[in-house]
C-alpha cells in the first residue's frame, strides 16, 4: 500500500512540474501579436530606410540586433538594429565595431526599435522576455518611422519577425 501512495505522488509531483514547464515556456500574450510567422518580402535594409523613409512613413526593415554595447533598453521592449552589412562583434566586449565606423556612416546603420502595444505605447516588458532574441539575432520589424532633430531613425514597430538562428 505504501509503495502504492508513493508511486501516486510521484505521478502527481510529475504532472505539476510538466504543467509549471509548459506554463513558462509559453508565449506572452503582448508576443502572440506582434510576431509575425512568416517573413516579410520587401525589407529595406537600414542605410535604405534612412535614405528613403521620412518621418512617419509606414516601411519594413531588416537589421540585426547589436550596434552598441548594450543594444537591449532593461524593462522595455526597446532594442538598438544595425544594417546587416556592418560587421558584428558584440560578444566581443573589447570590440570597437561599429564604433569605429564614421560617425555619419554610424548614424545611418542603425535604427532604434521600440515595439508598440495596442495602447500606442512602448510596451513595458524587456524585449528578452517577450520575444525569442539575443545580441545578433536577425529581426525584421514593420512599422512608422521616427526621426529626431539629429536625423537618428526609430521605427515605432506593431509588427516583427525574428529569423531563425543558422
Amino acid at each position: 500500500m505504501s509503495r502504492w501512495i508513493a508511486f501516486v505522488l510521484l505521478l502527481l509531483t510529475g504532472i505539476g512540474c510538466s504543467r509549471e514547464f509548459a506554463a513558462s515556456s509559453a508565449i506572452a500574450p503582448e508576443a502572440e501579436k506582434i510576431m509575425m510567422s512568416m517573413e516579410p518580402s520587401g525589407a529595406l535594409s537600414i542605410k535604405e530606410a534612412h535614405a528613403s523613409s521620412d518621418s512617419g512613413t509606414t516601411t519594413v526593415v531588416v537589421g540585426r540586433i547589436g550596434g552598441t554595447a548594450k543594444p537591449f533598453v532593461d524593462g522595455l521592449a526597446v532594442f538598438n538594429i544595425v544594417d546587416l552589412s556592418v560587421e558584428g562583434c558584440e560578444s566581443d566586449p573589447h570590440c570597437r565595431a561599429p564604433c569605429n565606423l564614421p560617425p555619419e556612416e554610424l548614424k545611418v546603420s542603425t535604427a532604434l526599435v521600440k515595439l508598440i502595444g495596442d495602447n500606442g505605447s512602448v510596451i513595458p516588458r524587456d524585449t528578452r522576455e517577450l520575444l525569442p532574441v539575443s545580441n545578433s539575432s536577425i529581426v525584421v520589424v514593420h512599422g512608422r518611422t521616427k526621426r529626431n532633430d539629429h536625423g537618428n531613425l526609430t521605427i515605432l514597430a506593431k509588427k516583427v519577425f525574428v529569423r531563425p538562428a543558422k
